[in-house]
């Protein structure tokens, strides 16, 4: 919901105040939900010689994404940047 600064009896700093809480929070928002997309982890496992990709959740679930091809070297390979933004965003 925007609103209009306009229409509001703001002084300038109650003004730029408020622009700046709201791009803090338009930020952490956005930050939220791309480590809600990396949390878990990936990881290859090999079963009967072959590799697979496993996603694994917090919980200690997995769920295979498919054996080691190039569409699941891209799928880890973006799995791995992201996480990698989103934690060093994170650290506090």
């Amino acid at each position: 919901m925007e609103i209009d600064l306009e229409k509001l009896a703001l002084d300038p700093d109650a003004a730029r105040q408020y622009i700046d809480a709201r791009s803090a929070f338009l930020e952490f928002e956005r930050s939220k939900k791309n480590a809600l997309q990396v949390r878990g982890g990936m990881v290859w496992k090999t079963v009967d010689g072959k590799a697979y990709l496993i996603r694994t959740s917090p919980s200690g679930g997995q769920r295979s994404l498919g054996r080691r091809s190039a569409d699941t070297e891209v799928v880890y390979q973006n799995f791995i940047e992201k996480n990698s933004r989103c934690r060093i965003g994170s650290a506090v």
